[in-house]
């Protein structure tokens, strides 16, 4: 190895600097670590020795689940959005209204 020309400075201007390496490196090694995770869950399920549900009977106690629940919504409030709908805000597509039934509930209709 030859150092005779060597000086500090010579290693600051050769090597160019990437201010996105940081960032890259910490979301290749975020990246990493849920793949880990995810692998680790899918193993954990592949070894439950419970027998699989089949798909077709999944869907139907779904179906089953989202009847109840329709079922249970509140009537008298969508009733109220169809018959006033300027009580409520626009919609986020244009020509309708929507309202807030449930927090995790959005009734939205259309209004000419």
């Amino acid at each position: 190895m030859d150092a005779v020309n060597y000086t500090a400075e010579s290693l600051t201007h050769s090597t160019p600097k990437r201010p996105d390496a940081s960032e890259r490196m910490k979301r290749a090694h975020d990246a990493a670590a849920y793949d880990e995770w995810f692998r680790g869950r899918v193993q954990t399920s592949r070894d439950d020795p419970r027998p699989s549900i089949p798909n077709n009977q999944v869907k139907a106690d779904f179906a089953k689940r989202r009847e109840a629940l329709h079922g249970r919504m509140p009537l008298n409030e969508a009733d109220a959005l169809l018959n006033h709908p300027t009580l409520y805000k626009p919609g986020r597509i244009k020509g309708t209204r929507e309202m807030v039934v449930r927090p995790n509930l959005l009734w939205c209709t259309s209004w000419n």
